[in-house]
């Protein structure tokens, strides 16, 4: 975004039973605007990497943000 770094992080850790799950979520922006809608693509993100790892039954349906 113009020059300006923009910053995703996500934490994963794995029960004892071994699943997947993320524990964190971090994202930045030069401001607050749209903010949200950032978050909302990244946390669908998340849920599409953890189905492939975690064997459910359906995946997450990805939302137009």
């Amino acid at each position: 975004m113009n020059g300006v770094l923009v910053e995703y992080e996500a934490t994963l850790k794995q029960s004892a039973k071994g699943v997947w799950y993320c524990d964190g979520v971090r994202t930045g922006d030069k401001s607050i605007e749209g903010l949200g809608s950032k978050l909302h693509l990244v946390m669908q993100e998340i849920e599409q990497t953890l189905f492939k790892h975690n064997h459910h039954e359906e995946p997450p349906k990805k939302e137009d943000a």
